[in-house]
Formats: C-alpha cells, structure tokens, sequence
C-alpha cells in the first residue's frame, strides 16, 4: 500500500474541516472548528438552506446512510457553479478566509491558508503527494479493487458534499448518493500519477468527474466490495482497471475539441451526460468516477504533464499520468434524467 493510499484511512478527521484529525474524544480538531460547526448548526436553524442555493438544512436520510436533497430544493443556476476557486478563501479547508497582514506601509499581505493548523496540513499533504510512488507497510493490489466507504466517514461526506455543491443543472435535482467505494489501483499507477507531479514543481491536485456507461452496474447493489466486469463496451469498469489506460472498446483515448485525450469535468452534472443505465426502464443507477488532476498554472491544451481547464469547467489530459481515479459514486439522477448525447465526447 503506498502512502497515497494510506492519506484515505488513517485517523477520524475533523467534522468540521475534514483536514485534521480530531481531538481525542471529540468530533472536532480543535477550538476554532467547534466554533464554526456551532456557527453552521445556529446559521442552518434561521431557515432553509436550499432557499440559499445549498443542501437542506434539514435532510433525510436513505438506508445506506447518505443524506439525501429533497427533489427540487437544488442550488439556483443564477449562483452559477461553485468550483471552489473562490480567492479569498482558504487554499486548504476553503472554509475560512486566508489570513491577512498589514505591514507597516499600509500594504495588505494575503496569506494562502486562514491559519497555522491550515498551513501545516498542506505541509503534511504536500509531504504525502512527494511520496505516491513510494512503497508503504503492505503491497498495492495486484489488480483494481473497489471498497465501500462507510458514510459516516470524514471523507465519505466531504466527497458527498464536494459532489453536491458541483451539481449545477437546472434540469435535475441533486442526486440521491446510494454509495461511495474507495478505489485502490496497482501501485504502477500512482508511481505515473507521482511522476506528472515531479513534471509539475509547484502543481497543485484538483478534483474532477469522469461519467461513462455502466453495463454491469458495479456498486449498483451496494455490495461491501464492488466487482470489475470484463466486458469492453463498459466505459466504467475498463477506465478503473487501468487508471485511464484502456478506455471502452479498447481505445487509448477520446478524440474531442483539444485532441486526443481525456476528457473530464469540474462539474458532475457534465460528466452525468455521458451515464448510460443498463436497463432505464427498471433503474436509473448511475456511476461517475471521482479524479485527482494535475494542474500547474494557465497552460495550454497541449502541455503533456498537467491538465487544460477551459471556460465551461472541461478538463482536459493529453497525458494520463495527469489522472487517477480516487472514488467511484453510485448514484440514482431520478426522478428526471439528463438526455446522453449520441455524438463522440467535447
């Protein structure tokens, strides 16, 4: 297992920040997000926060544990799409704004991080990225394996959470997330992966989505440990077997606007347009896969060792060492579905 691997399971993370861990016998890692999460629960008590282009305050909850959003009460198209690049806030939590000093010449110096906790887990996290192709205690997997993740877990909502306030259709509803599994790869992977980071000095590593067909529904079932199908029409099982190596049909890329390539998105909702239900008619289940890109300044759809982002939220690798899958989320778009387009991916 390398340490990339062991970054997903180590000690419970704060409620709050998801960044630390938390204080021995508490939900939170120290005074400053108790506070926050105590602000959170009085702001959510003043009225609903779908009226505020946010998840319900008060949410219910589907047997498998994830809270789900009332049909129609999803964010306002006016808002437009939260990327979460908004400037002032935190680099790290993106919860808190960055800290700011004023020098004696009257100029304002903006810090990247809100604070010294902030600071020192991008430390730690820069630290863990260094070390994706190194060998930890335990080999990788032989071969892709998929491990449900139990909801309750700091990261298991952060992905819900980052899922959710990435929905931006006006058309469908936030979706209900029937489970989240946790992608383990054959170490070779996250040693390419680590390889377009040293390419990269100074890159940082964002989020994307990658939707596709589904022919056997794998984590349909909610099944403890999803199972890879072997057929080549889906786009889902081949893309995780091989990190973005093989895609469907036995492609080795997508031909679309900048080139030969891989395609994902910033947003959910784009990537849910390129989902297919094996049988529409009996289940909407869906599956898009949750990446960690390469991303290294303002660069052009050509550079081969980080990602292109352009205006609409398109993301795209000319390089797969730029991509890994991280997380595979099952999810049910109803009750109206996005129609798939019968053209090659943009």
């Amino acid at each position: 297992m390398t340490s990339f691997l062991k970054s997903f399971i180590g000690p419970p993370m704060c409620d709050n920040c998801g960044v630390q861990p938390k204080f021995s016998g508490f939900d939170y890692c120290g005074k400053t997000c108790a506070a926050e999460a105590e602000k959170k629960k009085k702001s959510a008590g003043r009225g609903s926060a779908a009226g505020r282009g946010g998840p319900s305050a008060n949410p219910t909850y589907s047997r498998n544990g994830f809270p789900q959003t009332p049909t129609g009460s999803y964010a306002s198209a006016a808002s437009g799409p939260n990327y979460g690049f908004d400037s002032m806030m935190c680099e790290q939590c993106g919860i808190r704004p960055k800290n700011q000093d004023r020098q004696a010449g009257g100029q304002t110096v903006v810090h990247p991080y809100c604070g010294r906790n902030c600071a020192e887990a991008a430390r730690q996290k820069t630290a863990q990225q260094q070390a994706y192709g190194q060998v930890a205690a335990g080999p990788a997997p032989p071969v892709t394996r998929l491990t449900a993740m139990d909801p309750t877990h700091a990261l298991a909502k952060h992905i819900y959470d980052k899922f959710q306030e990435r929905w931006d259709s006006e058309e469908v509803p936030p979706p209900t997330v029937m489970a989240i599994y946790r992608i383990q790869l054959p170490g070779k992977f996250y040693n390419r992966f680590d390889g377009a980071l040293e390419m990269n000095e100074g890159a940082n590593v964002i989020t994307t989505y990658y939707g596709g067909q589904s022919i056997c529904e794998v984590g349909c079932k909610g099944e403890p440990e999803g199972t890879l199908c072997s057929w080549e029409s889906c786009s889902i099982c081949v893309v995780l077997k091989g990190a973005f190596t093989t895609l469907e049909f036995g492609d080795d890329a997508y031909d679309g606007t900048y080139g030969a390539g891989i395609y994902t998105h910033l947003s959910p909702t784009m990537a849910h347009r390129w989902t297919l239900a094996k049988n529409p008619e009996i289940t909407s289940c869906r599956a898009i896969i949750q990446c960690r890109v390469v991303r290294a300044g303002n660069l052009e759809p050509g550079q081969p060792h980080a990602a292109f982002i352009d205006e609409t939220g398109r993301v795209f690798c000319k390089d797969k060492r730029a991509i890994i899958p991280t997380h595979l989320i099952i999810y049910d778009p109803s009750p109206r579905l996005l129609e798939r387009r019968s053209t090659g991916r943009p």
